[in-house]
């Protein structure tokens, strides 16, 4: 077991120190190569935005026909090839043509990842260990991101190519990865029927849309936000990896934390604090502030992507494992960034950065109260099913 855990590590490792390389940079790559702000908005957010489709699309069939782990090294090796051209052509239209087809076959490497890790710590009655094998990935994360921001100059030409090299290498040892067990296959009706049967459930992933909007939009956004204040390229380095680090010690405590807590209240407490984040960064005008509030993004990536994907898990049947995270990871990965990516272009071109900090703690406070709606619902609809089945 311990090997085959590992391996698991090594997964999330890789694939968040792929993703360190370049999402944290991909706005300012963009602008590199010449695009404005609302083209940048336009090549992140329209890609982001298309992927929505695409995400429970590559989940449902992967469900349907036990194509999970083939469908995950696919998606790595697709991912890979858009990721070595973009510096083949130049101009908006090229690379929002290819930005369009990253964002697609990026989409489910996480949920078919995530699908594959809750199915293989079920089996072993540990699901709530999820955390700290997901730690790894915010350990890989925060080294390469503070590798490329230390060398930013250097390295920003080349950050889609080494990101490509990484998946390439996650491409192989995806092949190593024990396969979930044989469930019992459902139909694609039932599994386009799985959201209008539960209300609640979208009412929940409605609010999560919009509290994740603001969180993922920043992550390609703060560089470029800490440039605008003169910020030296190893301070941005250095403040884009340390939510990564800070991270880790969260995950490595979560198996305690939803021992003890209920999931519900552990993800509306990290929800809550991200309002906080933005108005931070709206009163910031010195760089060096930026890094101390880096932990208020900790705290809403292990309740966004650790908490928030274990509930999500709880409310699906197994044989709908990878469905259920193609379809939470499209809200908090897809549909909400997405927006915030579309916005936060327009708005920085026209307002600043500054002025899309504080238009966040207004979206994020709205998203918190919908998703505490949507819990409350889940909740009661919970315990209705409970006294039926007694």
């Amino acid at each position: 077991m311990r090997n085959r855990q590992q391996r698991f590590s090594t997964f999330y490792f890789l694939y968040y120190g792929a993703s360190g390389f370049l999402l944290p940079y991909m706005a300012t790559y963009f602008e590199s190569r010449g695009l404005s702000g609302t083209e940048v908005g336009l090549a992140l957010g329209l890609g982001s935005l298309i992927s929505i489709f695409a995400q429970p699309l590559w989940s449902l069939l992967s469900d349907v026909y036990h194509l999970r782990r083939s469908a995950l090294a696919f998606a790595c090796l697709a991912t890979a090839a858009f990721s070595f051209i973009f510096q083949a052509g130049q101009g908006f239209a090229w690379i929002l043509t290819l930005s369009i087809g990253f964002y697609i076959t990026r989409a489910p490497i996480l949920p078919l990842g995530n699908a594959l890790t809750f199915g293989y710590l079920e089996r072993y009655g540990k699901r709530e260990h999820y955390g700290p094998l997901r730690g790894w990935g915010s350990l890989g994360y925060a080294l390469s991101s503070l590798l490329a921001g230390s060398f930013l100059g250097t390295l920003l030409p080349h950050v889609p190519a080494i990101h490509g090299g990484v998946l390439l290498a996650l491409a192989l040892l995806i092949t190593r990865l024990p396969d979930t067990p044989s469930e019992v296959s459902g139909g694609w009706l039932e599994g386009l029927r799985l959201l209008p049967e539960r209300p609640a459930l979208v009412v929940f992933l409605l609010g999560v849309a919009l509290v994740s909007a603001p969180v993922m939009t920043a992550v390609s956004y703060l560089a470029v936000f800490m440039e605008d204040l003169s910020a030296p390229g190893w301070l941005i380095g250095l403040t884009i990896s340390s939510q990564a680090f800070l991270e880790i010690p969260f995950m490595q405590i979560t198996p305690r934390l939803i021992a003890r807590f209920r999931t519900q209240t552990l993800l509306m407490i990290g929800l809550a604090l991200t309002p906080v984040r933005w108005l931070l960064l709206a009163l910031i005008h010195d760089p060096v502030f930026v890094l101390p509030a880096q932990i208020l993004h900790s705290t809403a990536i292990v309740s966004l992507l650790v908490i928030g994907a274990s509930l999500m898990d709880e409310q699906l049947p197994p044989r709908w494992r990878a469905t259920g995270q193609g379809l939470y990871l499209m809200v908090v990965m897809g549909l909400g960034p997405s927006l915030g990516l579309l916005a936060a272009g327009a708005i920085y071109e026209r307002l600043g950065m500054r002025m899309v900090w504080t238009s966040f703690i207004f979206v994020a406070l709205l998203g918190t109260l919908i998703a505490a709606i949507g819990l409350q619902r889940l909740t009661k609809s919970a315990a209705a099913d409970a006294l039926v089945k007694a």
